[in-house]
């Protein structure tokens, strides 16, 4: 469970703030059937809730709740793996007190089976079938070829539905506006190639590329009536993501990371301004480069230095958001089995940056977290 209040300084009343709180439960339970069968079963319970507010005078508010079962089978034989995979998740969004809430429901099911075709070469093959506002068959097909432990390959393709709850949309944006609609990502066909490869004792390579071509695709952009940032969806568009990354373990606990995520993409009819063919707020490249070291007392150092390329604002709006760097450092240390806590300093190189259009962010920003396990 989590809470937020920050100022909205880029919507268009004035004096108007966004206070919001989510919080999720969830269990699951698993069953030894016998030596080559299990089963597994699980209860999600999620909710959120969203209020803006002027001159603490709440003007608008929205609120989801969600609940989500699921439950798995495995049989293992000689030569085969079957795996069966059900689910169904009921989202309920009230945005206005005065109307009906907006309700759908996300269901799936799906059978997989897995085999070794050779000695290094692993299959996996699944049919589902999936159901939101509208069905569809979610085939997916996997090729792992792992000759060894110091590099593999795998190959996937599948096609199905991809749905977001509006809890995680506000995890990904503070600024989300009121009346999201529920809505899923459709592909018809999605391609990924990745591959490991470990040179020499802990430092690892990765390599990634990713083609996808959807139906429909939800992007983000800017509401001008409000000022808030909406959710909206386009037809016919194809997205390319190259990835590159290493890992390296260094001594006494030391972890060193780098990753790069290059960008493309390309609508197949125009829409809105200008020539520019990208989805709104997905960057043009990503950079990111993060350090862990262990320090006296049982504490925890965490640095991250992270690189931002320009972003499209809007499809229908000209000019880019600019790219930026930042430095976020931090010190953490766990207490007992169950507590952690951590307190990080934000924007370190303490400059201006845009995120999402219309919210400049400040300058340093310290951060306080506290996380319970159990």
């Amino acid at each position: 469970m989590s809470w937020l209040s920050r100022g909205l300084h880029g919507a268009v009343l004035p004096d108007l703030s966004r206070k919001a709180n989510h919080s999720l439960l969830a269990g699951e339970v698993d069953f030894a059937i016998d030596p080559l069968s299990s089963a597994r079963a699980g209860l999600q319970i999620a909710g959120a809730g969203i209020s803006t507010d002027s001159s603490s005078r709440e003007l608008l508010q929205s609120g989801e709740f969600v609940i989500g079962l699921h439950g798995s089978y495995q049989r293992q034989m000689e030569r085969f793996t079957l795996r069966a995979h059900a689910a169904y998740t009921r989202e309920s969004l009230s945005a206005d007190p005065d109307s009906l809430d907006d309700t759908a429901g996300f269901s799936q099911i799906r059978a997989e089976v897995q085999t070794s075709l050779l000695r290094n070469l692993q299959l996996t093959a699944a049919l589902g079938y999936q159901d939101f506002i509208r069905g569809r068959f979610a085939p997916s097909l996997r090729l792992a070829f792992i000759p060894n432990d110091r590099w593999g390959i795998t190959a996937a393709a599948w096609a199905g539905l991809r749905h977001v709850s509006i809890r995680e949309r506000l995890l990904e944006n503070p600024y989300l506006s009121h009346g999201v609609p529920l809505a899923a990502d459709d592909s018809p066909l999605s391609l990924q190639v990745q591959s490991d490869f470990r040179p020499v004792g802990s430092m690892v390579f990765h390599f990634g590329l990713f083609h996808g071509r959807y139906d429909q695709l939800n992007y983000w952009q800017r509401d001008d009536e409000s000022g808030l940032i909406g959710l909206y969806q386009v037809e016919k568009i194809r997205l390319t993501e190259l990835q590159a990354g290493v890992r390296v373990g260094l001594h006494a606990g030391m972890m060193l990371q780098g990753e790069l995520h290059l960008n493309s993409d390309h609508l197949e009819e125009a829409v809105g301004q200008g020539d520019d063919d990208r989805v709104p707020y997905r960057p043009d490249y990503r950079a990111r480069a993060s350090l862990g070291m262990p320090l006296p007392w049982q504490l925890q150092l965490n640095a991250q230095l992270e690189m931002v390329g320009e972003r499209r604002r809007g499809l229908d709006l000209e000019g880019r958001l600019p790219e930026y760097v930042l430095l976020n450092a931090g010190v953490g240390r766990k207490f007992g089995r169950h507590l952690y806590a951590d307190l990080a300093a934000l924007n370190i190189l303490d400059r201006r940056y845009v995120i999402w259009e219309g919210y400049d962010e400040p300058g340093i920003q310290f951060m306080a977290k506290a996380r319970w396990s159990y």
